[in-house]
């Protein structure tokens, strides 16, 4: 039950967010529009990592995938953000994804060695990381925007938080998802 999980989630994310505002303060002048878009893209991203699991992904598949994630939101970051990067950049990003691919191909093999992931799987994989390129830029965009008076970090909880509970409360009732998940939690919690 992905969506219900990013609304559990994002509940307790919104709490931290409030309690962050109130001891540290935040914006009251943010227009919510760009936190929805990049909450948007945010809540899609971890669903679709989440679903690549139940489709047939393999773990040690997945967590090099996310690990590689620094790509695409660079990616997003150029395209949708505006931003520029040197060959520095490009050289640590580089040497991060390699990093972590020899970290993962040095451990010894289980009898899981990911030869059983399912082309659905690679596919929910994929998107997962289009959306955390997107995430990437639209952030971007929106600290851009608001560069003279930034949100503070509780801003970026909170109001990306209830952008994200927004989407996966309106997905999760469309799906079922929400009393799927809310009936799994009341029989495992007695």
């Amino acid at each position: 039950y992905a969506w219900f999980m990013q609304i559990m989630e994002s509940i307790s994310s919104i709490g931290l967010g409030i309690v962050g505002r109130k001891i540290f303060g935040g914006r009251a002048d943010l227009k919510l529009r760009p936190f929805l878009l990049s909450g948007g893209s945010q809540v899609f991203a971890k669903v679709f990592m989440s679903l690549s699991l139940v489709a047939g992904a393999s773990f040690p598949v997945v967590t090099l995938a996310k690990s590689a994630k620094i790509v695409p939101v660079m990616i997003g970051q150029f395209v949708l953000g505006g931003s520029s990067y040197g060959v520095r950049d490009y050289l640590f990003a580089t040497l991060i994804v390699a990093g972590t691919v020899l970290l993962s191909l040095g451990h010894s093999r289980s009898a899981d060695d990911g030869s059983n992931n399912t082309l659905s799987g690679m596919i929910f994989i994929l998107l997962s990381l289009v959306m955390d390129g997107c995430t990437g830029g639209l952030q971007k965009q929106l600290k851009h925007e608001t560069s003279s008076t930034p949100p503070t970090t509780y801003d970026f909880v909170l109001f990306s938080h209830i952008s994200m509970l927004s989407v996966a409360s309106v997905i999760s009732l469309l799906t079922g998802d929400l009393w799927k998940g809310i009936a799994c939690l009341s029989q495992h919690l007695v």
